[in-house]
C-alpha cells in the first residue's frame, strides 16, 4: 500500500505541476495509474470532488482517508502523512502544493524503507526458526 500511495503522489505531483489539471481529474488519473488500496483512496477522493462542487480538496482527502481506514490496510504512519497533506491539497498555489506533495512522498519513502527492513528482519527470523524447528524434529525422531 505504501508503494502505491507513493507512486500515486508522484503522478499527482506531475499532474499539479506540469498538467495544471483540475484536482478531481488529476486524482482520477492517479487512481488509474496505481493499484489496490491506493487506487481506491485516490478514486474516492476524486469522486468526492465530482459529487459536490462545494467540496474542497481537504474535505475530499479527509473523506477518502476515512473510507480507506474502513476498507483497506492503511497504517497509522501512512494515515498521518496523508492527513497532513490533506490540509494543503487544492487550497494553495501550485508551488506550495508541489512542495507539500514532495514532502509527503519523502515521508512515505521513509515509511516504505522501514517496512522493507522489518520484512527482511522477520524473513530471517522465520528461516532460522524453521531451521531449528527442523533440527528439533529430526532429533526427536532419532
Amino acid at each position: 500500500m505504501v508503494r502505491g500511495l507513493r507512486s500515486g503522489l508522484e503522478v499527482l505531483e506531475t499532474e499539479i505541476a506540469f498538467g495544471a489539471t483540475p484536482l478531481d481529474m488529476a486524482l482520477k488519473r492517479v487512481s488509474a495509474a496505481v493499484d489496490g488500496g491506493a487506487a481506491t483512496f485516490f478514486e474516492t477522493a476524486a469522486s468526492a470532488l465530482r459529487g459536490d462542487t462545494r467540496t474542497t480538496g481537504p474535505e475530499a482527502f479527509t473523506a477518502a482517508l476515512r473510507e480507506a481506514e474502513r476498507r483497506s490496510p492503511i497504517g497509522k504512519p501512512e494515515f498521518e502523512v496523508l492527513s497532513a497533506l490533506s490540509f494543503s491539497i487544492g487550497v494553495s498555489d501550485v508551488k506550495d502544493q508541489v512542495r507539500h506533495v514532495r514532502l509527503a512522498e519523502e515521508r512515505l519513502k521513509v515509511i516504505e524503507e522501514k517496512v522493507a527492513l522489518e520484512v527482511e528482519k522477520n524473513a530471517r527470523l522465520y528461516r532460522i526458526l524453521g531451521l531449528f524447528g527442523g533440527l528439533a524434529l529430526a532429533l526427536a525422531i532419532i
